[in-house]
């Protein structure tokens, strides 16, 4: 007992001292705002966690307050000023990302999560050409091909009377476009007989856990040792989804890594790039390749997704947008075949205006509002 009372006690007086540091020592000290925010990360743990992701709206009325640059954290400040935000963030600037923030989008070993700058710059080259506007457009046929296929599925919901899932279509779409792009084959979610919805509460535990487990990170070291009989009991169907989504691409990195080289293949995927590459950074490659996948798939997937959900919604409420955007679609002669210029649909400027991504509209968007 004595000794539970002693680290009790320890820890009590390392909170203390660490809390006042933060607000008196602290070279954060200077700037404005709660105190309670200033002196522990639990602050924010209430409104990120306990609110379900409101500190950026609270964050909005600590500016009303406490005016443009409020301190939100121990070790964060926050500024409320565009033109900071092209001085500070100018891309002759070597900076470093803050390595807690980026625990939200999994491991270290995928470029977005890299956190320094030189490391990072080097990640990213190894795949930059896979990203440039001419091999994006070299990708428009499989867009097409998945967008058909949906639009099939569409026309047979609509001949048996039944309502089809629309947010679970465009995410089937998007993760069988990205995961195309960067796995060498597509997870193929179109063909699955619920419509990828064991995908789709995977990848929403994903997101509901991300936040959570940028303050509770310590956990996860605890989770690899509990026993597998008892891990598994522990888990809902949708962490055995997300499970399931990993040992999948565990599978497609296995085989990468193993297979020789295709110097033949027209295109090579994301993983195939970085794997092909001839610079390779200490460390697990195998993981770098996983969390590289497993980043590309989860983001491109919910941001189109749920771009292309909200887009459609409004399309259908509004009957002078839908008759604007058929006939300017109409007018360019637009038509999904295999010789389809996406140029021309990015000079469209009703379709791209319209658009909730502005003129930086992704491709599949604009062929899902095109066939709408």
């Amino acid at each position: 007992m004595f000794i539970f009372v002693l680290l009790f006690g320890g820890l009590a007086l390392w909170q203390a001292g660490t809390a006042i540091y933060h607000l008196w020592f602290s070279p954060l000290a200077k700037f404005p705002g709660p105190k309670l925010a200033a002196s522990t990360l639990l602050y924010e743990f209430y409104y990120e966690v306990i609110c379900s992701g409101q500190y950026t709206r609270h964050i909005e009325k600590m500016h009303e307050k406490y005016g443009p640059i409020v301190r939100i954290s121990p070790y964060e400040v926050h500024i409320k000023d565009p033109d900071f935000c092209v001085e500070a963030f100018s891309p002759v600037k070597k900076l470093d990302k803050y390595g807690w923030w980026y625990r939200v989008f999994g491991g270290p070993g995928a470029t977005v999560s890299t956190e320094h700058h030189d490391v990072h710059r080097s990640r990213r080259a190894t795949f930059k050409n896979l990203l440039s506007p001419v091999a994006v457009r070299g990708f428009v046929p499989t867009i097409l091909e998945k967008v058909k296929q949906a639009g099939l599925i569409m026309s047979h919901h609509a001949q048996m009377g039944r309502p089809v899932n629309m947010s679970n279509l465009y995410r089937c779409i998007a993760a069988d476009t990205v995961s195309a792009y960067a796995l060498p084959a597509s997870l193929n979610l179109l063909d699955s007989e619920d419509l990828g919805e064991e995908f789709q509460s995977g990848l929403r535990l994903f997101f509901e856990a991300a936040t959570t487990m940028r303050f509770l990170g310590f956990l996860q070291p605890l989770m690899m040792m509990m026993p597998d009989i008892i891990f598994r009991r522990l888990l809902t169907n949708p962490a055995k989804s997300l499970i399931k989504l990993i040992r999948r691409l565990e599978a497609c990195v296995d085989e990468t890594i193993q297979k020789p080289s295709d110097t033949g293949k027209s295109r090579s995927c994301l993983i195939e790039c970085i794997n092909s590459n001839t610079y390779r950074e200490p460390g697990a490659f195998h993981e770098r390749l996983l969390q590289e996948a497993e980043q590309f798939i989860v983001a491109g997937t919910e941001t189109t997704g749920y771009a292309l959900s909200v887009t459609t919604f409004y399309i259908l409420q509004n009957v002078d947008i839908q008759k604007k955007l058929r006939q300017e679609l109409v007018d360019a002669q637009i038509s999904l075949n295999e010789h389809l210029d996406i140029t021309v649909l990015q000079n469209l400027p009703y379709l791209v205006s319209y658009s909730p991504l502005g003129n930086h509209m992704d491709m599949e968007l604009e062929l899902a509002v095109a066939t709408s």
